[in-house]
């Protein structure tokens, strides 16, 4: 049986840093809940310690969700391969600029907006399960790994 599910509601204004190899990129947005469905405006703001390319910066959506098993089963887990409970789905992104150059020292600013699907769970946490969002600003680079930089987004059923 699961636990009645509490959902986490901060308030006011939300702005975050988030270092990367070379640069330093920043999430600023007008609150940090939001509703299923809604379509966030926001900014990326990237301050780069060194000049470089990307070919495309991005941002999506991201949730995470977890049953924490060691509080439903009787047995504990010991193995990896044992049922971890964890879920992860990853939105398709809104592209902010292509072929982009920056350029040590200088900030450079991206407004965007995304719209957060309504198909997921909202944020929560109780004893048995855990469910988190996340926007992320991804930059890709050919033949490089991507640098994603990860915030933490409270999504509600609804705003009141």
């Amino acid at each position: 049986m699961l636990a009645k599910a509490k959902e986490e509601r901060p308030r006011g204004a939300f702005e975050a840093s988030y270092d990367l190899v070379k640069a330093e990129v920043t999430l600023k947005l007008p609150r940090c809940v939001f509703s299923l469905g809604e379509t966030i405006e926001g900014v990326v703001l990237v301050k780069p310690s060194k000049s470089f390319r990307v070919d495309e910066l991005k941002v999506d959506a991201l949730h995470h969700a977890e049953i924490i098993p060691e509080a439903i089963l009787k047995q504990p887990i010991l193995s990896f391969t044992d049922f971890r409970g964890s879920d992860v789905t990853a939105f398709p992104p809104t592209i902010l600029e292509r072929g982009v150059e920056f350029i040590e020292g200088i900030e450079s600013e991206f407004p965007f907006r995304y719209k957060i699907p309504s198909v997921q769970r909202p944020s929560c946490k109780t004893k048995y399960y855990k469910a988190n969002w996340f926007l992320r600003v991804i930059s890709k680079r050919k033949h490089r790994p991507d640098e994603k930089a990860s915030f933490r987004i409270v999504v509600a059923n609804e705003l009141n």
